[in-house]
């Protein structure tokens, strides 16, 4: 009999790639945690508009960032058994791929690609959330899904490809968090992946990810996201629209 359920891979793996973006984008997140902390506690004023980050975006930029984690956890929660169970599914997986990788060629084609993520609204962050959480179906990219919403929102290729990863942090790292403390059994069972195999799949991942983040944020300036998927205030304006490690 032809087996169609897809394998699943252990999540704690992927701590290897978030450990690559918070390399990455180490200098940014400290940034942001410090301006969105400064915000809620009022240091910039002590009415609701400035503790939400009123005239700061990388405060603004942390309670989007917590807004667009809402959803996947949400939807995570409520279809826990749907997608450990029928929804992992080889042709479901394979389907899911080809559609998903169409829309983000169409998302490409006809965005507008003229906003900065300066230009975030709630309404952005939520929908973009949104995108993030069907990655909870096998086969829908999780940074692929954020950045064909963000195109289709009129972000630029940059500005798109850079939310996405600072969205999936959260996400990521809290799954695969949970299965290291719930699930740690199934590293060392019988038939299971082991501890060893898990350690050198996560250092592969790091050094993998990292190389692919600089790649793709590179040629995000300059190729379709399309193409380059497939193989895998004003002076805070500018900040933004140059984030990178010095």
């Amino acid at each position: 009999m032809v087996q169609t359920r897809a394998p699943r891979s252990p999540r704690s793996s992927r701590l290897g790639t978030e450990a690559a973006v918070l390399l990455y984008f180490r200098k940014d997140i400290v940034r942001i945690v410090k301006a969105w902390f400064a915000a809620l506690f009022g240091h910039h004023g002590k009415d609701r508009a400035h503790r939400l980050g009123k005239g700061n975006p990388d405060a603004l930029m942390g309670w989007w960032v917590i807004l667009g984690s809402i959803p996947i956890v949400v939807l995570g929660v409520i279809f826990k058994d749907a997608i450990e169970g029928h929804l992992r599914n080889l042709y479901i997986t394979a389907a899911v791929l080809v559609i998903f990788g169409l829309v983000l060629g169409v998302a490409d084609k006809i965005g507008r690609r003229t906003r900065e993520l300066d230009t975030l609204k709630a309404k952005d962050a939520w929908l973009l959330g949104l995108a993030q959480a069907m990655a909870l179906i096998p086969g829908v990219s999780r940074s692929g899904g954020t950045i064909s919403m963000g195109l289709f929102l009129g972000l630029t290729r940059e500005a798109a490809a850079r939310y996405s990863f600072l969205l999936a942090i959260p996400a990521v790292i809290g799954s695969a968090g949970l299965e290291l403390v719930t699930n740690s059994d199934e590293l060392t069972a019988a038939g299971g992946p082991g501890a060893l195999n898990t350690v050198i799949a996560t250092v592969v991942s790091f050094a993998v990810g990292y190389v692919v983040i600089v790649w793709f944020l590179g040629s995000s300036r300059t190729t379709r996201i399309g193409r380059s998927s497939g193989t895998a205030s004003a002076s805070r304006r500018s900040s933004w629209r140059s984030l990178a490690p010095e």
